[in-house]
């Protein structure tokens, strides 16, 4: 019992905990490369009762935080924007996701709230992982899908960088959804749910490295927009 509640108290702060959004820095601290930095970890509750995390930090502030619970297979996803504020990490992805850590060398360490280690018992550590092990991760994520000028994009409600997205054949599926949209409603895009991961992008014009890769398209929300 109490390994379940502190499995829940741990997933409601990393889903609704409020960061002060006071003294903001600049990240000129850190160098970053094309394709991002990438983490991962698990803290193991019981036998029956575990959380996984993976943390993509991208360029231009982006980031997408992976969540799985226990022994469930899909990861699931949010994204949003990081900064650095009075020298911790700060992944900020309004009431959906958010996360506070310490960046040391190559780990994180997941905070509370107050800048404290999550559990008293042990320290929550992502370890760094390479581009290639994160594009392994499949997860599932929602954003606004848009294609123009034979680019396609997906931007989130509580990220301002938008994610390129690579020609697929699930990605012909979204774009076939997205003229229809369109063409039906007039808008200039198309909120759907889709099962992806990352892939190094070197071709881009921009410093911005990495893409998603659409491997299916599970549902569209054509009502759905940011507030």
């Amino acid at each position: 019992m109490k390994t379940t509640l502190l499995l829940f108290a741990a997933l409601f702060f990393l889903n609704t905990s409020c960061i002060q959004q006071s003294s903001k820095q600049e990240t000129t601290s850190f160098e970053f490369n094309g394709s991002g930095h990438f983490f991962s970890g698990s803290y193991i509750f019981s036998e029956q009762e575990s959380m996984h995390i993976a943390v993509m930090l991208l360029p231009d502030s982006l980031f997408l935080l992976l969540k799985r619970v226990n022994d469930e297979k899909q990861w699931q996803a949010n994204a949003g924007n990081w900064h650095i504020e009075n020298e911790k990490l700060l992944l900020d992805g309004g009431n959906h996701s958010r996360l506070l850590a310490t960046w040391t060398g190559k780990q994180l360490e997941v905070l509370s709230n107050s800048g404290e280690p999550l559990f008293k018992e042990e320290k929550f550590l992502l370890a760094q992982i390479t581009t290639d092990s994160a594009a392994k991760l499949h997860f599932e994520i929602t954003g606004a899908y848009r294609w123009l000028a034979d680019a396609a994009t997906m931007s989130f409600c509580d990220a301002s960088r938008t994610m390129p997205v690579l020609m697929t054949e699930a990605n012909s599926d979204a774009e076939r959804a997205f003229l229809l949209h369109r063409e039906s409603n007039g808008r200039d895009n198309l909120f759907i749910q889709v099962e992806a991961r990352i892939s190094k992008n070197p071709e881009a014009e921009s410093n911005f490295k990495t893409a998603l890769v659409i491997q299916k398209m599970k549902q569209t929300f054509p009502e759905m927009e940011c507030y």
